[in-house]
């Protein structure tokens, strides 16, 4: 692959990941395309020079606004369309006519769509479909026939979609009778996806969703030891904490690395803490070790 088009691919890679939750750091953005910081900043140039608006929250993560995105205009690709953006990423199209306009048409349907295929089996597709529907539309959704893990039960849910996780494994979501933000499994989707005409409701900004796919009202810094196998199991498991995953160099043989990080919610770190015993070591806050312990007490055998 020639230079420029290992360029084209980074930059439809970046927007990606500028379109999705969570939104990302320049640190985090660089890490995930293999790249420095300096030349993301020169990715944000080329895009803004197109005609994309890439906007900053408060913890200076960087995201496209989502109400100025051509998608959001009824804007897609063809199929025909679609195979022509990946005989650009094979061919040197840096200096096409067209290439600006593509670039400002991104948006591939999700049955085109390379990371839904990767990940999503065809009964999963079609929900999916469906559903970025209904984020595009902002209507009402009835998903049918949802397992819940934590009551150990199946009922249908009327919800409003917000947005994917970066995998398509998950929907980012307002449920309507708890009135609240909740993360779904996309595996756990029964019985389909029913869209309905009633308009959205909930206008609020999503909560920031941490790594492990929470949400909550404030971050919460956490400060973990690792040993070597927990580091790597981590960062490979939630890709985005690598960069926050450091090795201590310190005289502490069992522990050597170090997870500073910030949380939303001590449920998904804590997931990956019980299904690793005697792997970590909790430095703070004193509140993960007693969601840990009050876990802990509840196991039964």
């Amino acid at each position: 692959m020639t230079t420029s088009q290992e360029t084209n691919l980074k930059t439809f890679k970046l927007i990606r990941l500028l379109y999705r939750k969570p939104y990302r750091t320049y640190e985090e953005l660089a890490y995930l395309l293999g790249t420095t910081i300096r030349t993301i900043r020169r990715y944000f140039d080329t895009l803004r020079e197109i005609g994309y608006e890439i906007k900053q929250d408060y913890y200076r993560r960087h995201y496209i606004d989502i109400d100025i995105y051509p998608a959001e205009k009824g804007v897609s690709f063809t199929k025909e369309e679609t195979e022509l953006l990946w005989h650009l990423l094979q061919t040197d199209a840096h200096q096409h006519t067209l290439q600006g306009d593509i670039l400002k048409k991104l948006f591939i349907p999700p049955e085109f769509h390379p990371m839904a295929d990767q990940y999503l089996r065809s009964n999963n597709a079609k929900n999916v479909a469906k559903l970025s529907q209904v984020i595009r539309e902002k209507k009402q959704v009835i998903i049918l026939d949802y397992y819940s893990a934590n009551s150990d039960s199946i009922t249908d849910r009327l919800v409003e979609s917000l947005s994917f996780s970066e995998n398509y494994q998950s929907l980012y979501l307002f449920d309507i009778e708890s009135k609240d933000e909740r993360t779904y499994k996309i595996d756990r989707i029964k019985g389909g996806v029913e869209i309905l005409d009633t308009p959205q409701t909930y206008n609020k900004p999503s909560k920031p969703i941490d790594w492990f796919g929470f949400t909550g009202e404030a971050p919460i810094a956490i400060d973990i030891r690792l040993t070597r196998f927990a580091a790597t199991l981590l960062s490979e498991e939630f890709l985005g904490t690598k960069p926050f995953i450091i090795d201590t160099n310190s005289r502490n043989a069992e522990f050597p690395m170090s997870f500073k990080a910030e949380v939303r919610d001590f449920e998904g770190i804590g997931r990956f803490i019980l299904g690793i015993p005697g792997q970590t070591q909790i430095k703070s806050p004193l509140s993960l070790k007693n969601h840990l312990n009050s876990r802990i007490k509840k196991l039964k055998f």
